[in-house]
């Protein structure tokens, strides 16, 4: 599991930190095309991509490049 509190990570949340799950690559499928967005002001500059549903908004993954390999879902 993982836990965020920056304040992208709470902004998109609506609360005190955001949570979700680490999951490889390889163990799981999208079905669809989530609409993305490159969260680029970040604490750390490191340019996060948030995928959320394109009709309800609703958040899937977070993937950032300092962890290669995986996306957290929501």
């Amino acid at each position: 599991t993982y836990i965020c509190r920056c304040k992208n990570c709470r902004q998109t949340s609506g609360s005190f930190a955001s949570t979700g799950v680490i999951v490889a690559n390889s163990d799981f499928k999208i079905t669809g095309e989530p609409k993305l967005y490159q969260d680029r002001k970040t604490d750390s500059g490191t340019s996060i991509q948030r995928a959320f549903c394109g009709s309800c908004g609703s958040p899937i993954y977070t993937a950032s490049p300092t962890m290669p390999g995986v996306q957290i879902f929501k």
